[in-house]
């Protein structure tokens, strides 16, 4: 490229030239330039998979003043000329460096760079795939007064000591950042940060750090990484004020942090599964707090009342049917609730008031709606008063639940929890289950295994049988170490029972693990000792007997979990079918011999796609009306059906209807694992988060049947389509199973899916 055919004005501007060499990377050269230098032209010099030296930068920073460059997988060749530094003297104005490392090894920077001692105006760099362990040396004397340490992609292990510097700093000339460099940033919510000062920002993305529990930045109890830390910046203001930005959106966290750093907050926890805003300490400094997408279902008065100084507030789509007062008394600047399915009964007449009344600060006021017993997805703020009423069966429900249930569970305590990874469940049945119910002690016992609710996710499960329970067994196994997700909400539901009761709670054992493997073994029982039984034994909580000296029956977990969740059993009416049942075609055999027949003999009206869906009426149709008239969709899931798009449809619906009545509606059973790697996002995140059923199950039946709504056994006659008979009287249904009869001797086409 000849620099000589730079043509510029003698006004202020910017000389951009961006290079990008697409499939077969190419050698880039500038000419030297020996004309009068452009020297109120600002340089941004950019290339993208392409080759080129120190020496072209040179050429290129003799035409203009360069402020920033940038490579992106790009080669840097050669090496610094030292005869001649005097010739590299137009790179020290730079202001910005971004290197993509694409060689092995990597650039030698203290060499390349070692023409100048300090790049005083140096704000940002950005070095990614650089294979660092540690920051070079030579990093804080060469760039005393550097902002943003942006190292992704690297080997660090324990995060870098910075900034080494308060000192605020400026762009030069009054410039702004590049678009490019700009979007790098994570923005503040409501700070202003002038375009021409640098953000104080350090990303560690994609390191291999583990523990920041020795971090300066943070203190303990921190956000573990699975792809890098969580990142952290401080912002600092023109008048001097320092705000934490804490992002940690999409990291599979189930609670808030226990600790943050000192100062002003701005907390991000957009996108994770949290399913309670509990009260912390911090919150007294929290400036925005972002909960959107989340499962939160529970707001601790307690905590908002420490929101002293927040500005914003995000709680849209998550699992709210109503806010705490406390919520209400607080003067908004920014808050958003759209996306929740709440409440359009007594209890929330008064949120519709506040509404309306606060609508300035609530950002999405005109989108929030609510359910009441016959309708969902009403707007709010235009659901007449009069219809805001409370059912006196459901009013009944709910002081039962807030004033009765401590005395009701007492009553019903379980003994304890057993916590396994599934491939234990034969072992631990054999030798602890059955020891422990045997007939010499007697222990009411949960098995997660056996005993976990289907349709409810593990951490509904988990979190209610904790409250439930006096003693955890948690086996710690090869299959199931400190990496695994369900391991670390056990481990963080169980923290949470002990700091509130003050008792040793857990109880851990190791299975199959090697004694050097285990750090303090003080802390396990192996199950290989020889006196394993007596000392799980020692650790059981001391038993009782009721007044007539018999053990109560044990208690069913579903009804912990129901109790706590609002979650009624269904009763069925009429007009009302139990189970709408969605498969796939290689699944006819099993649901139409096996599942739908043992069904039906029990009493239970089914809808099955190939004999009941209405002739004539869309697929969509008949399966969201299908989900509609049905108390439970069961949803069989194997190989092909994962990649069918009818399928995919029938189970968004199903959920949606589990968020929008609060029930758990959608029961998965699970025929073929199938590849993980095919299976839509949303059927992975419910497989893993949720208890499903898998058909090989010991227990199958009996999870199977505790999840379907009571019957009354009488089994309905013919092949009438309950979907005909949820819309029409007792004498067309006559006429429409004559119909339907007449319909299977022809030849017609099936609908499967």
């Amino acid at each position: 490229m000849d620099t000589t055919d730079f043509n510029f004005t003698h006004e202020v501007q910017v000389g951009y030239a961006a290079v990008e060499c697409w499939k077969t990377p190419i050698n880039i050269t500038f000419t030297p330039y020996n004309a009068k230098k452009y020297t109120n032209v600002v340089g941004y010099l950019r290339f993208e998979n392409c080759i080129t030296s120190l020496d072209d930068l040179k050429n290129f920073a003799m035409a203009v003043t360069l402020r920033v460059t940038i490579h992106q997988q790009t080669l840097l060749l050669g090496s610094l000329d030292k005869r001649n530094i005097s010739n590299y003297q137009d790179l020290r104005n730079l202001t910005a460096i971004w290197f993509e490392n694409y060689q092995n090894p990597a650039p030698y920077f203290a060499d390349i760079l070692s023409f100048t001692n300090t790049f005083l105006e140096v704000g940002e760099v950005i070095f990614k795939n650089m294979s660092w362990e540690n920051l070079p040396e030579f990093f804080e004397r060469k760039f005393p007064n550097l902002q943003t340490l942006d190292i992704p992609h690297n080997k660090f292990t324990v995060p870098p000591v910075f900034p080494w510097t308060e000192q605020m700093l400026t762009l030069p000339e009054n410039f702004s950042r590049t678009g490019y460099f700009k979007d790098q940033y994570l923005k503040a919510f409501y700070l202003d940060i002038p375009p021409n000062i640098y953000k104080r920002y350090l990303n560690l993305n994609f390191n291999q750090i583990q523990d920041l529990r020795t971090d300066q930045w943070q203190q303990s109890n921190e956000c573990e990484a699975r792809r890098n830390v969580c990142l952290k910046k401080t912002l600092q203001g023109v008048q001097n004020n320092a705000l934490v930005v804490k992002d940690c959106r999409l990291r599979k966290l189930y609670e808030l942090h226990h600790l943050m750093p000192k100062g002003e907050l701005e907390l991000w926890y957009r996108g994770n599964a949290i399913t309670s805003l509990m009260d912390r300490g911090y919150l007294a400094f929290v400036a925005i707090l972002d909960l959107r997408e989340n499962k939160l279902n529970h707001i601790d008065p307690n905590a908002v009342g420490r929101f002293l100084h927040i500005k914003d507030l995000r709680l849209d789509s998550n699992l709210l049917d109503s806010l705490p007062k406390e919520v209400m008394k607080i003067e908004w600047v920014h808050l958003t609730l759209q996306n929740n399915p709440y409440k359009c009964d007594c209890t929330t007449l008064c949120m519709k008031e506040w509404i309306i009344k606060n609508k300035y600060s609530i950002y999405d006021w005109e989108d929030i709606k609510c359910n009441n017993k016959d309708n969902g997805g009403l707007e709010f703020v235009f659901v007449p008063d009069e219809e805001f009423v409370c059912d006196n069966s459901e009013s009944q429900f709910d002081s039962i639940r807030n004033v009765v249930i401590s005395s009701v569970s007492t009553a019903i305590t379980m003994d304890a929890l057993i916590v396994h990874s599934g491939m234990l469940t034969d072992w631990v049945m054999q030798n602890i289950v059955d020891v422990l119910k045997g007939r010499d002690y007697n222990f009411r016992i949960c098995d997660m295994a056996r005993d976990f609710v289907i349709g409810f996710s593990f951490q509904e499960n988990l979190t209610q049988i904790v409250r439930h329970s006096k003693r955890m067994l948690l086996l710690v196994s090869e299959d199931w170490k400190t990496g695994d997700e369900k391991l670390k909400v056990t481990w963080n539901i169980a923290q949470e029972k002990i700091k509130e009761s003050k008792s040793n709670y857990v109880i851990i054992i190791s299975h199959g693990i090697k004694p050097q493997q285990i750090k303090d073994k003080t802390l396990f029982i192996d199950s290989g000792n020889r006196l394993f039984v007596e000392k799980v034994l020692y650790s059981m909580p001391i038993k009782t007997d009721n007044k007539h000296g018999q053990w109560r029956r044990k208690p069913n977990a579903k009804t912990f979990i129901q109790r706590e969740f609002s979650i009624k059993e269904d009763h069925v009416d009429d007009n009302r079918i139990h189970v709408f049942i969605s498969y796939s075609d290689q699944d006819l055999h099993f649901v139409t011999k096996k599942l739908a027949p043992e069904l039906e003999r029990r009493g239970y009206r089914l809808c099955l796609p190939d004999r009941d869906f209405i002739p004539g009426a869309s697929k969509e149709e008949n399966i969201l009306k299908a989900i509609d008239v049905s108390l439970r969709t069961v949803f069989v899931l194997s190989g092909p059906l994962i990649k069918d798009e009818w399928s995919l449809f029938t189970f968004r619906s199903a959920c949606e209807k589990s968020l929008r009545k609060k029930t758990k509606h959608l029961i998965v059973i699970v025929r073929d694992d199938g590849d993980l790697n095919t299976i839509d996002e949303e059927v992975k995140h419910y497989l893993k988060t949720y208890v499903s059923l898998h058909v090989e199950d010991r227990w199958f039946w009996s999870k199977l049947l505790n999840r379907l709504p009571p019957t009354d056994q009488k089994c309905r006659s013919g092949f009438t389509s309950p979907l005909s008979l949820s819309q029409c009287t007792a004498s067309d249904a006559v006429t429409i199973e004559m119909m339907e009869v007449l319909l299977r001797s022809e030849k017609r086409v099936v609908t499967r899916f």
